[in-house]
């Protein structure tokens, strides 16, 4: 595998969007976490930092976590239409990109078979896949990465869990 350098979970930079959504840079990748489903104005909100991701040298990654005890609903038509269009733009650039949507649950279990049953319809620029849990879809951000520098993995467990709090809405 590839790159010498670890990351550092002390290098995450950690952007605030909204109570229930925060988004992070931690080297290459691009980290967002929701305890809610993101509205246009969220979505938009990461635009700059995508942007920074593909003009950095080489490919970068995502790693999205949706908290599926507290995210209950789908985003509206607009967002879905905002995120094909980020995929489409941004999808060249990314070597890869885990989605989690944490839960053992039936409705979560469901909602991930139905999501990956779509996928086989639809293609997508951007490779990713969906995981029931953080450390599986980070092993997959940092296979795609091309890295195994010692720390890597737990900089970036460690990074969700910083934006798991960040993101927290008063219950």
């Amino acid at each position: 595998m590839g790159q010498a350098s670890s990351l550092g979970v002390e290098e995450l930079r950690v952007i605030p969007v909204r109570p229930g959504i925060c988004y992070g840079l931690l080297g290459p990748v691009f980290l967002m976490f929701y305890r809610t489903a993101p509205e246009l104005s969220d979505l938009k909100a990461r635009v700059p930092y995508l942007d920074e991701l593909r003009d950095r040298p080489g490919k970068g990654a995502f790693l999205s976590v949706i908290d599926g005890e507290h995210a209950k609903a789908f985003p509206d038509h607009p967002s879905r239409l905002e995120t094909k269009r980020q995929a489409q733009e941004y999808g060249p650039t990314v070597a890869a990109g885990s989605v989690v949507l944490e839960g053992g649950g039936v409705r979560e279990s469901l909602i991930r078979s139905f999501v990956r049953g779509l996928l086989v319809f639809r293609r997508s620029p951007m490779p990713y896949r969906f995981f029931a849990n953080v450390p599986e879809a980070v092993d997959h951000v940092l296979e795609g990465l091309e890295r195994d520098g010692p720390g890597d993995h737990g900089a970036l467990v460690a990074a969700v869990e910083i934006l798991r709090a960040r993101a927290a809405t008063p219950e």
